[in-house]
């Protein structure tokens, strides 16, 4: 049974993506559902109308390959549809390929979808650059894996016909160039009509007619295996020719006939000529690939010296390297900073070393540059960093928390003595991260300190912290980075005061897509 690319591709739209899609379009979750079931089978019909024949099936994989069309796409589809440059780029690349598929039927195409479904047109123009790279992301991916040629390609497409049949709305087959699926008018019941109106022609006649249909298909078996498919075409379209002579003379029914024949025909001759031509494709594949494999096996002969020499000399040099970081980390793990109100790190002569943004810390324990290189050590200092710095602006940090934490002190109290309509669950709205990797680029002091003087008074009070992300490659990575997030900002808490018995840390990746995308960090009382 033919794959069904239309339901593969539904399969990946889930409610929440397709909630993400409406925002992008600015219509409400449902229109949007109900319009991307009329919206997306009208992609693939296009598609499938396109690579009906070899030089159309050869355009669209050609795109598919220059693209890069290969699926990897539905690996971050919530991304892609989180707005910005990234949603923005998704359409742009729409746009490219229904002008490719669908040339000038464009504002057909669109009339009638805006008729069948209700939406603007502006809307449906945009979930139509939606849904395109998508739909030929997965024709692309049963390219890549299956190593599909444009033959097998339009193989492929001419199988999703009987699945588009019921999908597509009335009048779009019409448009899109194959027989319309919803209303159309049947072969049979006009040649009924017109072999009643006609009947008086049978008889003897008949019999003499059907012969000249026979001495036809003779004619296009000879000249088809004569002089290939070019003059296969030709004599076919010669044959039509006479069989509408002979439908016309001799009644609608003995036409039928006939053409049904021819049908039948063409399709062996077609059958022959294409499995000829695979024969001969097979052969030369394995031809080619018997030559790539030796010109590779002595290739790789060679490389595998020129590795073994690099992999020495890299060794060689790795090691001197690691040794000069060693000795100069070593060297900067001794300097000690003070940390000023702003944020400001101190040299020990009190000026400012690095600004606000100029650095930040790693999990384990150090203050990094800009260029990520050590320039100190963060935690078993920072008690005495933050005592010398509030020393230095009169005010003890007690004092400090106390007034500039205030208000978060309280919130967060609240919520661990969970009053009665109280949160229980607290976003960290102003600490973001490195979208590469786990180093902290901003968050709110004043955040911070409330919720360590809340626990501190509270010793009895524990909370989880819990990170989400989506700028990971997959699933695993976006699990692993947001653990790794949770983290250190759990180490943040204990290294300002917090006893650790009172925090765990949880990583929870993209599981919620909304969250993921905006990389939340959440307080959550236990």
């Amino acid at each position: 049974m033919a794959i069904n690319l239309l339901n593969l591709v539904k399969d990946q739209l889930g409610d929440n993506l397709i909630g993400q899609a409406s925002k992008l379009i600015g219509e409400n979750q449902s229109t949007t559902k109900s319009a991307i079931g009329t919206i997306l089978p009208t992609i693939l019909g296009s598609i499938v109308s396109k690579g009906s024949s070899s030089n159309g099936a050869s355009q669209l994989l050609n795109m598919i390959n220059k693209d890069k069309h290969d699926g990897s796409m539905f690996n971050n589809l919530s991304g892609l549809l989180g707005g910005g440059s990234s949603s923005n780029g998704l359409m742009d690349s729409g746009k490219s390929i229904l002008s490719s598929i669908m040339g000038n039927k464009q504002n057909s195409i669109l009339d009638l979808i805006g008729k069948t479904t209700g939406l603007k047109q502006s809307s449906s123009s945009s979930l139509m650059n939606m849904l395109a790279p998508m739909v030929m992301g997965m024709i692309g991916k049963q390219v890549a894996s299956k190593g599909l040629n444009a033959s097998s390609l339009m193989n492929l497409l001419a199988g999703q016909k009987d699945h588009l049949s019921s999908a597509l709305p009335a009048g779009m087959g019409s448009i899109l160039g194959f027989a319309d699926t919803k209303g159309g008018t049947s072969h049979s019941a006009s040649s009924s009509t017109s072999h009643q109106q006609k009947s008086s022609g049978g008889g003897g006649g008949f019999m003499k007619w059907l012969l000249l249909g026979l001495a036809a298909l003779l004619l296009l078996g000879y000249f088809g295996f004569r002089t290939g498919c070019g003059a296969v075409d030709n004599t076919a379209n010669a044959v039509t020719e006479t069989t509408t002579g002979i439908a016309n003379a001799g009644g609608d029914a003995v036409g039928t006939m006939v053409d049904k024949t021819v049908d039948a025909a063409g399709s062996v001759l077609n059958g022959t000529v294409d499995a000829a031509g695979n024969v001969v494709d097979g052969t030369g594949n394995i031809i080619a690939k018997a030559g790539e494999f030796t010109k590779d096996a002595a290739g790789n002969i060679v490389n595998l010296a020129s590795k073994k020499a690099d992999a020495l000399t890299d060794a060689a040099g790795n090691a001197i390297s690691d040794a000069s970081d060693a000795v100069g980390n070593a060297a900067n793990d001794a300097i000690e900073f003070t940390i000023d109100e702003s944020g400001n790190l101190l040299d020990a002569s009190g000026k400012i070393a690095y600004k606000v943004g100029d650095f930040s810390t790693t999990e384990d324990g150090f203050y990094v540059d800009k260029k990520g290189n050590r320039i100190g050590r963060v935690f078993k200092k920072i008690g005495k960093a933050i005592g010398d710095a509030t020393k230095a602006t009169g005010k003890a940090i007690g004092n400090a928390a106390e007034k500039t934490g205030d208000f978060f002190k309280n919130t967060f109290s609240d919520m661990f003595k969970k009053k009665a309509g109280s949160e229980t669950t607290y976003e960290l709205s102003q600490i973001k991260f490195n979208s590469e990797n786990h180093r902290i680029t901003d968050y709110s002091r004043n955040e911070l300190d409330g919720l360590v003087a809340a626990l501190k008074s509270d010793p009895n009070a524990k909370i989880s912290v819990q990170s989400y992300t989506s700028d990971g490659k997959n699933k695993l990575t976006n699990k692993s980075l947001s653990t790794t997030r949770a983290k250190v900002v759990h180490d943040m808490l204990v290294t300002l005061g917090v006893n650790k018995d009172q925090i765990t840390f949880k990583g929870l990746g993209s599981k919620d897509d909304a969250k993921a995308a905006a990389n939340k960090v959440e307080i959550v009382v236990e």
